[in-house]
C-alpha cells in the first residue's frame, strides 16, 4: 500500500517529517509517496490529476475556502471513526460545509498554523524597548501597548512602517470578532459590508495603515533585514527549516509573541491565519482509507523534536498557548488572492490603500465586488460533493 501525499512545501520543511515517515513505513508497512508542486499551480495541478485518475490520496489545503475544495472528497470517504479527542474539531468545523467535512488535523499539532506576532529582538534592545514577551507574561501586553510601541518605534528608528504581515487586514479585525466583508451563516456565504461593526472595526484599522502608517502589508524583506520592528503571520514562518526570516533566525533574533488583547473585550479571539494547514481526501484516491493513519502519525507531535522544528523555545511556548485558545476565528480576507480563488486580485483590494475617512464611501460603492465573491463562493459550495 502507498500513500501519494500532495503538498506545496516538500517534507524537509517539516524539521523531522523524514524521519518520523520512514519510522512510519517499518512500522506499518504503507509506504509514503511526496509530491511537490509550485503553489500558483497547485490548485490546477490536483484538478488535472483528479480528472486524468492519477490522483494523489491526500492533499494539503491552506484555508478552508469552497473554491479550493473542489477536488476534496468529504472525510467519509476513509471510512474510519473521526469521533476521538485526537482529531481537532474546531478545524474540522470549519472544513465542513452541509455537513460533510473536507479537512482533517490533529488537535494541538504541532503542524498547525495559528498565527502569531513575531519580533526582532535586536530591535528591542536597540531602541530601550520593553519586551512584547515579558509584557505578555506578566498580563501587560495590551493593543494600546502594542500601538504605542509601534509608534515609540518608528520615531526612534525614523522607520516607514513598525509592523508589517503576511496576513491583510482581517488579523486585527478577527482580534475584536469580526467576520470582515464576506459572512457564513453555515449554509451559505453572504455580503457583510453593510455590517456596522465591520465598517467600523475597517475605519481604524484603515488609519493605522493609511493615516498614521505604523502597518503595512506583507514586507517580509524588510521585516528580515531589520528595518521593521514586528511581523504579523501564520507560525509556518517560525518552523526553523522554513526560508523565510531567515536571517532573524541564523542570527537568534527572531522571536514571536501572542497578539495582545484589545482592552474592553471581555473574551480573546485567536486568529487561524491565512495559512488554515488542513488535509484533505483527494477525489480519486487510491488509498483513501490510509489516510487517517497516516496523518495521525505525521502531525503527532510526540513523533518529533519539538524544539528543531520551530526556531527557538519561546516560539514553541507562545505556538502552544495559542493553539489551546478556545475561541479561534477565521476571517475571509479582504485581497483576493490569485493562488487560491482568482487569476488576479479584484479591485476591493484596494480597500487595503483607502484612509478611514473614505472606507464606508469605498464600500459602498464596491459592494457588488464582494456580491460576485459570494456567488463564486456559494456556486462552489453547491458542487462540493
Amino acid at each position: 500500500t502507498t500513500v501519494t501525499v500532495y503538498n506545496w512545501n516538500p517534507a524537509y520543511e517539516y524539521s523531522g517529517a523524514p524521519a518520523a515517515i520512514e519510522k512510519f513505513e517499518k512500522q506499518t508497512g504503507i509506504k509514503v509517496e511526496w509530491k511537490t508542486e509550485n503553489f500558483n499551480t497547485y490548485l490546477s495541478k490536483l484538478a488535472s490529476m483528479v480528472a486524468s485518475d492519477t490522483a494523489p490520496d491526500v492533499a494539503r489545503r491552506r484555508n478552508p475556502f469552497p473554491t479550493g475544495l473542489l477536488s476534496i472528497q468529504p472525510i467519509t470517504a476513509t471510512g474510519y471513526d473521526f469521533s476521538d479527542d485526537a482529531w481537532d474539531k474546531g478545524v474540522m468545523k470549519d472544513y465542513t460545509f452541509g455537513n460533510k467535512t473536507y479537512g482533517l488535523s490533529l488537535k494541538n499539532t504541532h503542524i498547525g498554523s495559528v498565527a502569531m506576532l513575531m519580533y526582532n529582538s535586536s530591535l528591542i534592545s536597540k531602541y530601550d524597548l520593553d519586551d512584547p514577551y515579558k509584557l505578555w507574561k506578566s498580563g501587560k501586553w495590551t493593543w494600546d501597548t502594542f500601538i504605542k510601541m509601534c509608534g515609540d518605534y518608528k520615531k526612534a528608528a525614523n522607520a516607514e512602517f513598525a509592523c508589517g504581515g503576511e496576513v491583510d487586514w482581517s488579523v486585527w479585525a478577527a482580534m475584536r470578532n469580526n467576520s470582515g466583508p464576506i459572512g457564513f451563516d453555515g449554509s451559505k456565504f453572504y455580503n457583510n459590508t453593510s455590517d456596522a461593526k465591520f465598517l467600523e472595526v475597517t475605519q481604524s484599522i484603515a488609519d493605522i495603515y493609511n493615516t498614521n502608517h505604523l502597518f503595512k502589508l506583507w514586507s517580509a524583506d524588510e521585516f528580515n533585514s531589520g528595518k521593521c520592528l514586528f511581523w504579523s503571520g501564520g507560525a509556518v514562518y517560525t518552523r526553523r527549516k522554513n526560508a523565510y526570516m531567515g536571517s532573524l533566525k541564523s542570527a537568534g533574533t527572531l522571536k514571536t509573541v501572542p497578539y495582545p488583547t484589545v482592552e474592553g473585550q471581555d473574551k480573546y479571539y485567536q486568529f487561524t491565519s491565512n495559512e488554515y494547514e488542513a488535509y484533505g481526501v483527494v477525489k480519486g484516491a487510491k488509498n483513501a482509507e490510509a489516510v487517517p493513519y497516516f496523518l495521525r502519525w505525521f502531525m503527532d507531535a510526540d513523533n518529533y523534536d519539538l524544539n528543531a522544528f520551530f526556531c527557538n523555545a519561546q516560539t514553541l511556548e507562545v505556538y502552544n498557548w495559542c493553539m489551546s485558545q478556545e475561541n479561534k476565528i477565521w476571517v475571509t480576507c479582504y485581497a483576493v488572492d490569485k493562488n487560491y480563488d482568482s487569476a488576479n486580485a479584484d479591485d476591493f483590494s484596494k480597500i487595503n490603500e483607502t484612509p478611514g475617512a473614505q472606507i464606508a464611501s469605498f464600500v459602498k460603492s464596491n459592494s457588488s465586488i464582494i456580491d460576485a465573491r459570494v456567488n463564486r463562493y456559494n456556486q462552489a459550495l453547491s458542487q462540493l460533493k
